[in-house]
């Protein structure tokens, strides 16, 4: 899963708190990892290695940490009013909305529940393995949206757009939800800067090939990419696929919705307010979102295994959900049926007369159950798109 949202000033602050305060920390179950710096954007800069304490704050606010150079000026606040329906009158009323300034974006990859739950109660081996596997998934996301999504504007009103040299980032991963259940993912903060290969300036990132045209294709490239990296190192075999995402076989209901307290707190909250959708769920996040305490990790996981064991997924369960299959890459045949699948009839273009590269690979995605490369999606939709059945 990836979900996306914008950044304010001042909101980085939270990753920066939430880290240990050293590898020490990390490993011994304290707190989380310390951010790394990502993305071609922060070589440029020669920002590499952990994030050191106040300069994430720094690119978030457009400055240089090195150098202390200002690469570029936020715009500033402003106060507009716009016009919303009343939900018990009916009437039309007038209401001022701030408008803060972009600075940055949270690109936040999830591992699915059961694999989650791998990672916190697998022994040591199984925990390396899920986590080199999600470390593999999101990077494939990120080098696929730097490669698509990484566009400044610039000219009068911004009307040329432009591939940047790529995106200044930060990456923390974190082991555990709000709740305090196993819930491993990393957040990608990007900063919302980027240098142009025009003059060299930098420049804001134009947010709609980020937000909308290409966060689906790279949240369904993470899943995929997860299920045969997975696979590949441990065997585990996969449930039918539910919007790119698929859960290992075994792993009980009873036991995922046990773990998932935070994502309940949420339907909870759009049950209440009548709202639904992929915003409204963010929006929910937000609102019902409390203060993440410190995490004791040895005490959590003796919690973990009792409640696990509970709800019929011991330590014998676990153990059997491994090794189960041998991932074998689909062979030229199998893909040439996943083509002429998208092409036909009950394909691509059964409920639309056009699609997108974007589309395409997630369609591609979706169709590989057992995994399959990031590298590989992709080259199959260009594939589809050559394609002489595709007009």
């Amino acid at each position: 899963m990836l979900s996306v949202a914008k950044l304010s000033p001042g909101q980085e602050a939270y990753y920066e708190r939430s880290v240990a305060q050293g590898l020490d920390d990390y490993y011994a179950g304290r707190g989380e990892s310390p951010g790394i710096w990502i993305g071609s954007g922060a070589a440029l800069l020669g920002l590499v290695g952990v994030v050191a304490d106040g300069d994430l704050r720094q690119i978030i606010d457009g400055i240089d940490p090195a150098s202390g150079r200002r690469l570029r000026r936020h715009v500033k606040p402003r106060t507009i009013t716009v016009e919303r329906t009343d939900p018990v009158s009916g009437e039309r009323v007038a209401v001022e909305q701030r408008l803060a300034p972009v600075a940055g974006f949270d690109l936040v990859f999830s591992v699915p529940k059961s694999v989650s739950l791998l990672h916190a109660l697998g022994g040591e081996d199984v925990r390396f393995s899920v986590a080199r596997a999600h470390e593999e998934a999101w990077h494939a996301a990120i080098a696929y949206l730097e490669h698509e999504a990484c566009i400044v504007r610039r000219g009068p009103q911004g009307r040329i757009s432009e591939r940047a040299e790529g995106f200044v980032a930060a990456a923390f991963q974190h082991r555990t939800s709000r709740a305090q259940d196993p819930h491993l993912h990393t957040h990608v903060i990007v900063a919302n800067l980027a240098r142009s290969p025009h003059d060299g300036g930098w420049r804001a990132l134009n947010g709609r090939p980020l937000l909308e045209q290409h966060r689906l294709a790279a949240g369904y490239l993470y899943q995929v990419q997860l299920r045969a990296a997975l696979s590949r190192a441990i065997g585990v075999e996969w449930c039918e696929t539910h919007k790119g995402m698929a859960e290992i076989q075994g792993a009980p209901r009873a036991v995922l919705a046990e773990f998932s307290r935070r994502r309940a707190q949420i339907l909870e909250h759009l049950d209440d307010t009548g709202e639904s959708g992929f915003h409204a769920a963010q929006r929910a996040a937000v609102r019902t979102r409390d203060r993440k305490e410190d995490a004791d990790l040895h005490r959590l996981v003796d919690e973990w295994w009792a409640r696990a064991e509970e709800h019929g997924w011991g330590r014998a369960e676990l153990a059997g959900a491994l090794g189960r299959g041998v991932w074998a890459a689909p062979d030229e045949a199998a893909n040439g049926d996943v083509i002429a699948r998208l092409v036909g009839d009950h394909g691509l273009t059964e409920k639309r007369t056009t699609f997108t590269r974007a589309d395409a690979i997630v369609a591609i995605a979706h169709a590989a159950q057992s995994g399959l490369d990031a590298h590989d999606v992709i080259a199959l939709a260009d594939r589809l798109l050559a394609d002489d059945a595709v007009a």
